[in-house]
């Protein structure tokens, strides 16, 4: 009986003893798969997932980049979709405002939350800027994100946020050695940086940083005109999906608590689009963010229409209609100081033609 026990007990030990072994075994692979994943790109990560490599995820990958590695000094930042990416100029407007600048804005697809992670990493990593200036297209709140930009925004959540500290320690933890053990399959593949970029062929996401950064995020449109477009559903209100009345609040309550104000500035549409939709639900949700949030304030008039030869489509300006914009914007900052003298506008629901004899006017 005595020897049945002691050699239960030698089993028991060495089952003991192999458990730890593995236990101790999947801990350092697991610790070195984390630290191998930790130590890749962000930009990388993200990267090798854009199957194609669209033009619109590079530049999503470039602004972030900025955000988290940069650490200039800017009085304002503007954060949106390609509306303000194309339409605002942020060397024309440093001249015009004497503020520095830097343009954050991105894609429509990549929805409110991709803007909340951008403007929070540059907020971590950057020294307060005094103004946050999220521009956007009138039409961009009516969908969710996924409606245009497909996997684009899970995919950049799935990678940005947990450098942003949007994630659980566990989830961390868990994502980085998933993006360790991936590495040793792809570390033979080519770099996703240096690949072409599926609607540029003659760029790269390296060219296009390079670019953006000499322009402080910023792209012109070539040519005057794209392809005409038109504004869609025709006649109908312009709501706000639930998706960015939660996202925007969300950034809206990020400013607030590093004492940045938030302006949000629609970008312009043709005149004669002026009457093709039902504003009237866009302007009261304007009115009610602005209520719910002292630091938020609608650049009057919420509404813009500009000539179509300023615009380059539907929604975006060419080289003229940015450099209009942009030194509109720039005046009206000029005008008064973005820490202290900026007055909030009196919100009164307009849509009025812009006044090119205000100074303050937007």
């Amino acid at each position: 009986m005595a020897r049945l026990l002691s050699l239960r007990a030698r089993r028991i030990r060495t089952a003991i003893v192999v458990l730890l072994v593995a236990v101790s075994t999947a801990g350092g692979l697991l610790a070195m798969a984390y630290s191998v994943g930790r130590g890749v790109a962000p930009e990388l990560r993200f990267l090798r997932e854009q199957k194609p490599l669209a033009d619109g995820a590079a530049i999503c990958a470039c602004q972030i980049d900025y955000a988290l590695h940069s650490h200039e000094v800017n009085d304002v930042v503007f954060i949106g979709d390609s509306a303000g990416h194309d339409g605002i100029d942020p060397i024309l407007f440093e001249k015009v405002s004497r503020h520095r600048a830097y343009n954050l804005c991105s894609e429509r697809g990549l929805g409110p939350m991709g803007y909340l992670i951008t403007i929070k990493a540059y907020l971590l990593n950057h020294p307060r800027p005094q103004v946050v200036v999220l521009c956007i297209t009138p039409i961009c709140f009516e969908a969710d994100a996924r409606t245009f930009g497909g996997d684009l925004p899970e995919q950049f959540a799935t990678h940005y946020s947990p450098e942003v500290g949007l994630t659980t320690a566990p989830e961390r933890v868990a994502y980085f050695a998933r993006c360790g053990a991936l590495s040793f399959v792809q570390s033979s593949r080519s770099d996703a940086r240096d690949l072409p970029l599926e609607f540029l062929p003659s760029e790269t996401y390296t060219t296009l940083r390079r670019r953006l950064s000499e322009s402080r995020g910023f792209s012109r449109l070539d040519g005057q005109h794209g392809p005409p477009g038109a504004l869609d559903r025709r006649g109908e209100p312009v709501r706000v999906h639930a998706e960015w009345n939660y996202g925007v609040r969300r950034i809206a309550e990020l400013c607030q608590s590093q004492n940045v104000p938030l302006f949000i500035r629609f970008a312009p549409l043709a005149e004669d689009d002026r009457g093709l939709r039902e504003w009237g639900p866009l302007l009261d949700w304007c009115e009610t963010i602005q209520h719910d949030y002292p630091s938020v304030t609608v650049v009057n008039p919420a509404m813009q229409f500009f000539d179509r030869a300023l615009l380059w489509d539907s929604l975006h300006l060419n080289a003229e209609g940015a450099a209009h914009f942009t030194e509109r914007l720039g005046r009206y900052l000029r005008a008064g100081s973005p820490s202290s003298r900026f007055t909030r506008p009196t919100y009164n629901g307009s849509t009025a033609k812009e006044s090119a004899s205000d100074p303050r006017q937007p």
